[in-house]
């Protein structure tokens, strides 16, 4: 007779939605970031970011998640905008001067 521990599959299945929730802060900041550096949904950001399981639009909004503790919550929408700009330019420069 087969056993199923049902709480361990709910933690199991939890966890898996947790790893790659995006919060609606994070996909307008995001949208921000593939309007001012025109990124296209293709799967060349997606390599940047390794996130490859994703094409580059949602990638990069999974890493804008990523990047929301490390951003002032305090700060006014435009603030917290361009320090995520700054982040972003930081971390893929190559990737928007191979883009443009």
């Amino acid at each position: 007779m087969l056993v199923i521990d049902y709480e361990k599959l709910r933690q199991t299945i939890k966890l898996h939605n947790n790893l790659n929730f995006v919060s609606q802060t994070a996909c307008d900041l995001a949208r921000k970031l593939i309007t001012e550096y025109g990124i296209a949904n293709d799967d060349k950001l997606s390599e940047w970011l390794n996130e490859q399981k994703y094409k580059s639009h949602k990638a990069l909004m999974v890493w804008v998640q990523q990047q929301l503790p490390l951003i002032d919550s305090d700060e006014t929408d435009f603030e917290r905008y361009r320090q995520l700009r700054r982040l972003f330019y930081a971390n893929f420069s190559e990737f928007i001067e191979e883009v443009h």
